[in-house]
């Protein structure tokens, strides 16, 4: 009905008013966007309803359309009823809206944007003038009242600094925006994160507003990208199956010419009955491995970013039921918020999952490597699997499990990774193939490390150099003296 009567008021204008406006409409309708397609209704309705100049009509018809599509889809439902409150007052506001927002009234919340808005009308309705320069952004009094009530922090404000900062890091990663995440990445997401990297880029937010000043926001985006840089810095992405200590029987039987082109931890994760259970587990472990190796390189930072990492797993808990055990064990051992900091139905579940903290600070005093996070998963799959069936109350099946909500939606991405690195993964694997067939054994992940780190090039001391790091850390492997190893000739 709404969609009717507002096209019957435009009509009365006259046909040539529907063409951008439709179309505006059907853009919004396509994202599935229904209470913004609803409220932009609501708002051509009322200016057409206006007595205005064939002219006139023509251009805030585009105008209109065009600023409402800028709108970001998060924040577009409710800067159209701003939008709708200007109008109200005056048509000739639209004009000084849009000029507002492009100046940095997009970045207002939306209790800011009400309050600014309700301040800019009521100085229009004692002086136009000033009201029109308040609201477009053009007046002292317009821009300070903005930046007292602006707590966004824009992504392009600090991404500079944040590239120094990696590079200071020696991590040769670069920062970008999650708006530009390609489209083969996109299939591997259910839920667009916070945060997420490839091994070329680490993918911020355009905006962040979640605390309640500018600067806690832009300090978000450093904790944010120190602790994606912490994959990178301490080779996650290394991950290699032949350099776990003990494994599943089930891992010896995947043969690595049919498996070619399937990264290791795929093959890690599918070698339980459960692949999500063990993906989450592994990430518990790595996050807790990273926590532990962050914090003594970069103690005071990490130590400000735990904080924000705990207030965000508390909300987690708190909006939980008390069983799901898995974050719970992921509170423990990564975020350090022990049972004894929780309620009570926490500390009931965290009794059944204490071995498995106490193991994960055993093993890692003794070795950091990112195959223990494997060794890990194989020692306490089983227990964990009982136990999240026993808190379930059911038997749980590969599509009855849910992996973990993690803060800030700060997941392990292997395949992200994998689509930027797939080509160099393929080679080394033919390569460690090749070479195994002459009788040596390598780590593919050290070849592909090197075929990234020299764009491609792999020369022939590189390869005997890495069949000799693979000789001496297996004690009665076959090891070699020689300057040469034969057989190597056609690489």
């Amino acid at each position: 009905y709404k969609f009717l009567r507002t096209v019957t008021v435009m009509e009365n204008k006259g046909v040539y008013l529907l063409n951008s406006p439709l179309n505006a409409l059907s853009i919004i309708l396509n994202s599935r966007d229904f209470e913004s397609a609803s409220a932009l209704l609501s708002l051509y309705s009322s200016i057409f309803s206006y007595e205005l100049s064939y002219n006139r009509c023509k251009y805030l018809a585009f105008t209109i359309s065009r600023g409402v599509l800028s709108f970001s889809k998060e924040k577009r439902v409710w800067q159209i009823e701003q939008l709708h409150r200007v109008i109200k007052v005056s048509p000739d506001l639209a004009d000084l809206f849009f000029e507002g927002m492009d100046k940095g009234l997009h970045l207002l919340s939306q209790k800011a944007l009400f309050h600014f808005v309700l301040s800019a009308l009521t100085k229009f309705e004692q002086n136009s003038k000033l009201g029109a320069k308040f609201l477009a952004l053009e007046s002292k009094l317009g821009i300070d009242t903005y930046e007292g009530m602006c707590v966004t922090a824009p992504l392009v404000q600090i991404q500079d600094r944040l590239n120094r900062y990696l590079g200071a890091r020696i991590i040769t990663l670069f920062v970008r925006s999650i708006s530009e995440l390609p489209e083969l990445h996109l299939k591997n997401i259910d839920v667009i994160p916070m945060v997420c990297s490839d091994g070329k880029y680490i993918y911020l937010p355009d905006e962040i507003d979640i605390f309640d000043s500018k600067e806690k926001n832009f300090a978000l985006y450093r904790f944010l990208v120190g602790l994606e840089a912490g994959y990178y810095e301490f080779n996650t992405f290394d991950f290699d199956l032949d350099k776990i200590g003990e494994y599943p029987e089930s891992l010896y039987v995947l043969n690595p010419e049919i498996q070619n082109g399937v990264f290791d931890f795929e093959l890690f994760f599918s070698s339980f009955p459960l692949p999500e259970l063990a993906a989450d587990l592994f990430l518990i472990f790595e996050h807790g491995r990273l926590k532990v190796l962050l914090s003594n390189r970069y103690p005071g930072l990490y130590k400000q970013t735990l904080t924000i990492l705990q207030q965000a797993g508390r909300k987690i808990l708190k909006n939980g039921d008390g069983t799901d055990v898995v974050f719970l064990l992921y509170a423990w051992i990564a975020l350090d918020l022990y049972p004894d900091q929780l309620s009570l139905e926490y500390k009931i579940s965290a009794k059944r999952l204490s071995l498995i903290p106490e193991l994960f600070e055993n093993k890692i005093k003794k070795c950091q490597n990112v195959e223990i996070c494997a060794e890990l998963v194989i020692e306490t799959y089983r227990l964990m699997g009982k136990i999240v069936r026993e808190t379930s109350g059911k038997k749980i099946s590969k599509p009855d499990y849910v992996p973990i909500n993690l803060p800030f939606g700060r997941r392990l991405r292997p395949e992200l990774f994998f689509i930027s690195h797939g080509e160099e993964e393929k080679i080394a694997n033919r390569i460690k193939l090749i070479i195994e067939k002459k009788g040596y054994k390598v780590y593919k992940s050290e070849i592909r490390k090197h075929l990234m780190d020299n764009k491609g090039h792999l020369s022939l001391d590189k390869i005997e150099k890495i069949i000799i790091s693979y000789a001496e850390n297996h004690q009665g492997d076959k090891r070699t003296d020689q300057t040469r190893i034969t057989g190597l000739s056609e690489f």
